[in-house]
């Protein structure tokens, strides 16, 4: 919504974050007025709101929320197989585009380790890998697939999903970078006490 409010993200992503930035407030504050007014809208009426991410989707395979936003698109097609979610569940993008950033593998200075964790930290950026990962479990790709060989392109492309999973390229197709955490965390905060508490 604040992607939509101020034309895109990349006011924002240029050098370090300033939360306390005429622009970033203006911006904020309109966000949070356009949440507000969809509050009735919204999973008993805004009143009170889920705790997380699972409560969401129990919210969502119980038919109490018709529809929600997730990090893990892939895993989809899996819940629906289960009986998890509805078979009439089906993926969309918005069409100011969708947030998306990558899952990654972070090596602490003081690791005991520190070699083996760099080796399977490369190992784990393998195209090869990472097709296996989409292959298994829907694990979208934290790589640019367009610049690995065109046999794993190929591959990628050839890798059967349920009806309920919209293909690779069409999720990413307008993908936008998810902003610094500084300005999550002013978000967050600006949320609790401008839409939850009010």
């Amino acid at each position: 919504v604040l992607y939509d409010t101020i034309g895109g993200p990349e006011s924002l992503l240029e050098g370090e974050p300033v939360t306390s930035s005429e622009a970033f407030t203006d911006a904020t504050a309109a966000t949070f007025e356009r949440l507000n007014e969809i509050e009735p809208s919204l999973w008993r009426g805004g009143e009170t709101y889920p705790q997380g991410q699972d409560d969401i989707e129990k919210l969502y395979s119980d038919g109490e929320i018709s529809a929600f936003f997730t990090y893990g698109p892939g895993a989809v097609g899996t819940k629906v197989a289960d009986g998890l979610y509805p078979d009439s569940t089906r993926e969309a993008v918005p069409s100011v585009g969708n947030i998306s950033n990558v899952s990654f593998v972070t090596i602490p200075a003081n690791a005991a380790h520190q070699a083996g964790a760099l080796v399977l930290a490369n190992v784990l950026q393998e195209p090869e890998v990472q097709l296996a990962l989409f292959e298994a479990g829907g694990v979208y790709p934290a790589i640019d697939v367009a610049t690995t060989p065109q046999g794993v392109q190929d591959a990628f492309a050839a890798v059967e999903t349920s009806p309920s999973v919209l293909p690779l390229a069409e999720l990413l197709a307008d993908a936008r970078p998810e902003l610094a955490s500084a300005y999550l965390s002013a978000i967050e905060d600006g949320w609790v006490a401008e839409v939850q508490q009010k």
